[in-house]
């Protein structure tokens, strides 16, 4: 048994890809408009009297009912109150001033990416009386120009989740958005990310981001490198189009995941989900017993004070452990064409040895029989570690079921200390650790797996942290920025990995295989090459995408500057991107281990008049026997390709409030690669 180690980056490369983006953004609201941050609500409105007149001078102040957690604004000369970097969550917004009766809304709500407008008017009294609203009307997207989608924690638990309880799911229902659905392998993407493309444009311009963090897989962008369990989603935001100034490094959908933080109360959850093929309906095709499939979620997640006021956590579990049932028809060959006899079959069998190189002047085969001696002892061992038919007929002869077992933990925490009511600082950390297994169709013989996709062992850890802060420094001005970090390292090998240099040293083979310590250091080109037979189902190492090496680790820093100064309101900062990737997959072409192709025009004949004999899957058989292959090749890396990429964007915006009925807005973004 060889020693499975994890892969270490042995060189390094560079990639250089230089990419210059200018964006101008102008929009013009017919209201005043604050624009939410990406992992923050704002809140706004306008304070008059009951004359419509404006009220400057008036005290705003929203107090999170959950956390007690406080953030004040004054009213400008035209009324208007601005507060931004407002955590999501249901506010209490308290409107007062001397000479007036106090103001007060329940129930407001304040959305990650959203800008929540409370207009209110005040009524000539003591500020000892008070008027309350139990509840804020919902009101249209006014104070953005983003094409956005949002989706709230009550609609993630609520609504049915398909695809493992996926949140991306729910993509679906925005304008725009395709089917999501599965790419690759389950054996490789154990995460399961639904891919999507947005407004048609390519599904790899989309981007995620974790409570900050970006989520990419590197060498499969469509997939995002973590998928966070629903029960321990705030929020989705979702914009597909028109993105503010401060948004970028996307050009199909800017999605941002902000998970649950704790509050004063503990609260907490406990599923489980229980899926059994017992009720599900037989496949009218399958002969023999029906395989048995079982898959449950399960979970529970609990949050709540530390420190009443001023420290909260929240964590949740998840853990899936599925058993999938998956039956395969195969063609294999039966014991006379095994023997070499194809006697019974119609097309003759012709000898490649003899006659001339067009084909012509070719001898048949006595008997449509090949020759014992004539056998090639590679063709001979693979065939012997092939089962022999367990159906009737020469195609759709042998079918096997089996069970891919696939095991995924997620585990996520998060803190939030409230410092003060000025600043708030949190962090966070996910992991999520997958191991999927499925053997191959034909046991010793290889071919494909008894699964959705691949064979083998997918062993993947992916770890994301995460620490940000949100600092009020003045009334007007404001400072906010996060760090994240997300890693994953995952190994596939397959089935027969273990095996050595196989294709050399059992079958005599040469050049498949290790040629050298470069090109399959720490042998990597393992296992039986690959064979595929016209006419019948492929056998061997037919997965040449495997095995896989991969390191993956990205980087994420953003800061974020907002300053409000008479009518404007400037926002500008920096957003930081690297991305490094270790990878070893040399899986364009034949695969690491060699593969093989045989037709059926090789055992066959020119006749008289220059036609060709007929031929039928017997004689790619015959060839395979022969050991006549119609195409042979090998993919090869010399190096473990390492990729360092850094991206870099600035950014600058300004909201000006030009009457108290027309706003302009004006943002400028620079992102080079």
């Amino acid at each position: 048994m060889m020693d499975r180690h994890r892969l270490r980056a042995s060189a390094w490369g560079l990639t250089a890809l230089t990419t210059v983006a200018l964006v101008f953004v102008l929009a013009t609201a017919l209201s005043p408009t604050v624009r939410a941050q990406v992992l923050y609500g704002s809140i706004t409105g306008i304070v008059k009297d009951t004359s419509a007149a404006a009220i400057p001078g008036a005290d705003a102040e929203i107090l999170n009912v959950a956390t007690n957690y406080r953030q004040t604004a004054v009213t400008n000369s035209r009324g208007v109150w601005v507060i931004n970097n407002v955590p999501d969550g249901l506010y209490r917004l308290k409107v007062s001033l001397t000479g007036f009766k106090e103001y007060v809304a329940e129930n407001v709500q304040v959305s990650v990416g959203n800008v929540t407008r409370i207009n209110v008017t005040l009524q000539v009294g003591e500020i000892t009386e008070s008027v309350t609203v139990s509840s804020a009307a919902t009101s249209l997207q006014t104070d953005t120009t983003d094409v956005r989608a949002q989706l709230e924690s009550r609609e993630i638990a609520e609504l049915p989740l398909s695809n493992y309880k996926n949140y991306q799911s729910l993509i679906n229902l925005v304008p725009g958005a395709t089917p999501g659905g599965f790419q690759n392998a389950v054996i490789d993407t154990p995460q399961r990310a639904l891919t999507t493309n947005i407004n048609g444009t390519n599904r790899n311009n989309n981007n995620t981001r974790i409570d900050g963090a970006i989520s990419v897989n590197i060498w499969l962008p469509h997939h995002t490198r973590y998928v966070p369990p629903s029960e321990t989603i705030e929020v989705v935001n979702i914009s597909t189009n028109n993105f503010d100034a401060e948004q970028g490094f996307a050009g199909g959908a800017a999605t941002t995941v902000i998970t649950k933080s704790g509050t004063n109360q503990f609260r907490g959850s406990a599923f489980w989900l229980h899926e059994n093929s017992a009720l599900a309906a037989r496949d009218f095709f399958l002969r023999g017993d029906k395989p048995t499939s079982i898959r449950n979620i399960g979970g529970a997640t609990l949050g709540g004070p530390i420190k009443k006021d001023k420290l909260f956590f929240f964590g949740g579990f998840e853990a899936q452990v599925e058993r999938l049932g998956i039956t395969r028809t195969e063609t294999v060959p039966t014991m006379a064409m095994r023997n070499g006899d194809f006697s019974a079959f119609p097309n003759t069998i012709y000898n490649p040895f003899t006659g001339n190189p067009d084909g012509s002047g070719r001898q048949a085969f006595a008997g449509n029989q090949i020759p014992a001696g004539m056998m090639n002892p590679a063709a001979v061992t693979m065939l012997g570690r092939i089962p022999l038919p367990n159906l009737p007929g020469e195609t759709a002869n042998f079918q096997r079921s089996g069970t891919q077992q696939y095991n995924r933990y997620n585990y996520d925490a998060k803190i939030d200390w409230y410092r003060n009511d000025q600043h708030r600082i949190w962090g966070k950390f996910s992991v999520m650790d997958a191991l999927v297994s499925a053997e191959q169709v034909f046991g010793p013989g290889g071919g494909t797996g008894l699964s959705t996709a691949g064979s083998g062992d997918g062993d993947t850890l992916v770890k994301v942290f995460g620490v940000g802060h949100n600092w009020t420094l003045s009334p007007t001005f404001l400072v906010d920025g996060n760090f994240g970090i997300s890693d994953m390292h995952q190994e596939v090998l397959p089935p027969d990995f273990d095996l050595g240099n196989f294709g050399q040293e059992v079958l005599g083979i040469p050049g498949t295989n290790a040629t050298d310590d470069r090109s399959c250091f720490e042998g990597r080109c393992n296992g039986i090459p690959s064979f595929f037979v016209s006419g019948f189902s492929g056998f061997g190492g037919v997965d040449g995408w495997s095995p896989i090496f991969r390191d993956e680790t990205s980087y994420t820093f953003t800061q974020n500057f907002s300053w409000v100064k008479k009518s404007h309101e400037f926002r500008w900062g920096y957003d930081l991107v690297k991305h490094d990737l270790t990878h070893w997959q040399p899986e364009i072409g034949s695969g690491p281990r060699g593969a093989f192709s045989f037709s059926r025009s090789i055992t066959g004949a020119l006749l008289a008049g220059g036609t060709s004999s007929s031929v039928g899957n017997e004689n790619s058989m015959a060839a395979f026997l022969l050991g006549l292959p119609s195409s042979f090749g090998k993919s090869l890396q010399w190096e473990v390709m390492t990729t360092r990429e850094w991206q870099h964007a600035f950014y600058f915006r300004d909201r000006w409030q030009a009457t108290p009925d027309l706003t302009f807005t004006l943002g400028l973004r620079y992102e080079y690669f």
